[in-house]
């Protein structure tokens, strides 16, 4: 009904079925109805945005949670976004597939039974393995490691950095029983664990130089996620998705 009466399918803040968006999504592509296949990209770009504090707030949040639950739904919003080439937002969806499903359950699921799924699968994979080489290369400068120059409590600061180090260390290292490995997206994603955490224990001088540190990571850090997962740039991404709409 909705290529035909576009009131069927509205726009966002309107909150769609990510089924229904993703079918709306294929057969507008397939049959060149451009504004439909624009309203289902918004719909799935706004979950899985190329900013990642709006990415955050949707998938740490409680609204449309349906698009961030199963790896089915996953794989399908994957494909789909590869099939419109949507493909600015994959980068949110790989990171976010990698992160919250098990190295096993990825091996082990009936998807490698599609073609589609298996490419998507096979790049997720990839993409764990870049993140884990990245987790190891970033995770001290989500706490910073120097005092500030004018500290009048440095054994506390070199105290409370080693505790935290070893804390985050032992997070990303460390496996849970079921072979969930956290990557530090978790932290990257949450500005609140460090202040609460980490940077009660500071000066205040080195808690504000320890945050801006963080600040200027975490932007690095999500500057690498395309990459990861053998994707163009945020910019050309960007650029892309310009071009996309002004078709």
């Amino acid at each position: 009904m909705a290529i035909y009466d576009p009131a069927f399918f509205e726009p966002p803040p309107k909150n769609v079925p990510v089924d229904v968006v993703l079918s709306v999504a294929r057969l507008s592509h397939k049959y060149e109805v451009q504004h439909l296949r624009h309203r289902s990209i918004l719909h799935i770009e706004r979950n899985y945005s190329m900013d990642m504090d709006t990415f955050v707030s949707f998938c740490s949040g409680t609204r449309n949670k349906l698009w961030f639950i199963g790896l089915e739904t996953l794989l399908n919003i994957i494909v789909t976004a590869t099939y419109i080439n949507a493909i600015w937002v994959l980068p949110a969806v790989y990171s976010y597939c990698s992160d919250v499903t098990p190295s096993h359950t990825l091996r082990d699921t009936s998807s490698w039974n599609s073609s589609e799924h298996a490419t998507a699968l096979r790049n997720v994979l990839a993409g764990k393995i870049n993140l884990e080489i990245m987790d190891m290369a970033y995770y001290e400068d989500l706490i910073g490691t120097s005092p500030c120059s004018g500290c009048i409590h440095r054994e506390q600061y070199a105290l409370t950095t080693l505790a935290t180090v070893r804390r985050v260390r032992s997070w990303i290292i460390g496996r849970k029983p079921a072979g969930r490995k956290a990557h530090t997206f978790i932290f990257w994603r949450n500005r609140k664990w460090l202040k609460e955490v980490h940077c009660k224990g500071l000066c205040a001088p080195c808690s504000s130089t320890c945050m801006s540190a963080y600040e200027a990571a975490r932007g690095d850090y999500w500057d690498q996620i395309p990459s990861a997962f053998n994707l163009p740039s945020w910019k050309e991404l960007k650029s892309l998705r310009e071009t996309n709409f002004g078709e």
